[in-house]
């Protein structure tokens, strides 16, 4: 019953939006110069684009949780420079924030005492402030609203071409299903989450407040992973028991996105 009820809602207020990662694949394998777009938007090369060849058209695999969310593309810009590029859309709130934060954080992981200014390694960050294409982009890929779609579709001729993608989506029945499906497999996860946050957080009450935190995080984490990933406990617990608290709520957030045990191996090699 409650499945059938989400479901319901789903459906009836459907409409497909960029942020989610199906979506975000089927919208840009299908428009080649949105494609090309968007990468100029976040690589800004010194060279124009000549082509770009995906190499993962796949959108499904056999179950949802094999699903092939990533866009692995191959480019080759006017003067022969070759790049190999993966994008996965994220859901990353305050995104420009969070850009300015990291990147002085990189810079600040550089600066050694008594060294020169000089002695830095050059660094490349997107300003959005500075970049009208890149902001569209932005503003698309997080929309909230449909108004926020249509002011960055004015914006850009390509992501217009888009809005039009997205209107062919929601009349495919089995497109809304296979969204619905995800949907209702992170409204569950999500759930899982809250449960488990708060079971732990009443058990660790009595070790302090801070304890119990730490042990509600743990669980809550612990739980996601073994309902998305189907991984046993005992291989997520020797993985988690290494984190610092810190990057136990980092991945208490993230894990909610991931689709497969590959997401998780990533997440804990960008996070070594």
């Amino acid at each position: 019953m409650v499945l059938a009820r989400f479901k319901s809602n789903l459906t009836k207020n459907f409409q497909p939006r960029p942020t989610i990662d199906l979506v975000f694949k089927t919208m840009l394998q299908n428009n080649n110069a949105a494609l090309k777009s968007l990468i100029t938007a976040v690589l800004q090369p010194e060279s124009p684009i000549e082509t770009v060849t995906i190499l993962s058209p796949e959108l499904l695999g056999p179950e949802i949780s094999s699903k092939q969310s990533r866009l692995d593309l191959y480019v080759k810009l006017q003067d022969g420079t070759l790049i190999d590029l993966e994008m996965q859309s994220s859901r990353e709130a305050q995104f420009i924030k969070r850009s300015v934060y990291y990147t002085f954080q990189m810079i600040g992981g550089e600066l050694r005492q008594g060294n020169k200014y000089n002695k830095l390694p050059k660094f490349s960050a997107l300003n959005s402030e500075e970049n009208p294409l890149f902001s569209a982009w932005v503003q698309f890929l997080a929309a909230k609203s449909a108004q926020e779609i249509e002011e960055a579709g004015r914006a850009v001729p390509e992501i217009d071409q888009l809005i039009g993608e997205l209107a062919k989506m929601s009349s495919k029945k089995e497109f809304v299903n296979e969204l619905n499906k995800s949907e209702i497999d992170k409204i569950i996860a999500q759930r899982a989450q809250a449960e488990a946050l708060s079971d732990a957080q009443a058990a660790g009450m009595q070790k302090g407040i801070e304890k119990g935190h730490a042990e509600a995080t743990l669980a809550a984490v612990q739980k996601v992973l073994l309902k998305r990933l189907k991984l046993s406990p005992e291989s997520v617990a020797s993985r988690l028991s290494t984190l610092s608290a810190t990057r136990l709520e980092a991945l208490h957030e993230a894990a909610l996105d991931f689709e497969t045990p590959a997401d998780f191996e990533n997440w804990l090699k960008k996070n070594d």
